[in-house]
């Protein structure tokens, strides 16, 4: 089964845009993986909810520092940037409802 992709009207991203171009093969990445994950979604739900929280505080704390972690935590921020934008780009393009679907 494929991923249903809306008509997008408004322009995005270049960021965003990646999420557009590869959002078939991440619907395919979840979907082999999710008979896997069945038995641990909500645990693995909150892990990654906290670490990404985690992640996220850390980056704002430090990626103005000076020295080796304000570099580190900035090019951790990129990263994240572009996790954001394929996320982003990703949702543009498909139904809202893709995980309600069998």
């Amino acid at each position: 089964m494929g991923v249903p992709l809306r008509v997008i009207s408004s322009p995005v991203t270049s960021l965003s845009s990646c999420g557009v171009n590869v959002c078939r093969q991440m619907w395919y990445h979840f979907s082999n993986l999710r008979a896997e994950w069945k038995f641990y979604e909500e645990k693995l739900k909150k892990f990654y909810a906290d670490q990404e929280q985690w992640m996220r505080a850390m980056i704002k704390n430090h990626s103005s520092a000076d020295g080796e972690l304000g570099v580190f935590w900035r090019h951790v921020e990129y990263i994240v940037f572009q996790y954001d934008g394929l996320y982003a780009g990703y949702k543009a393009a498909t139904e809202p409802d893709w995980v309600t679907r069998s």
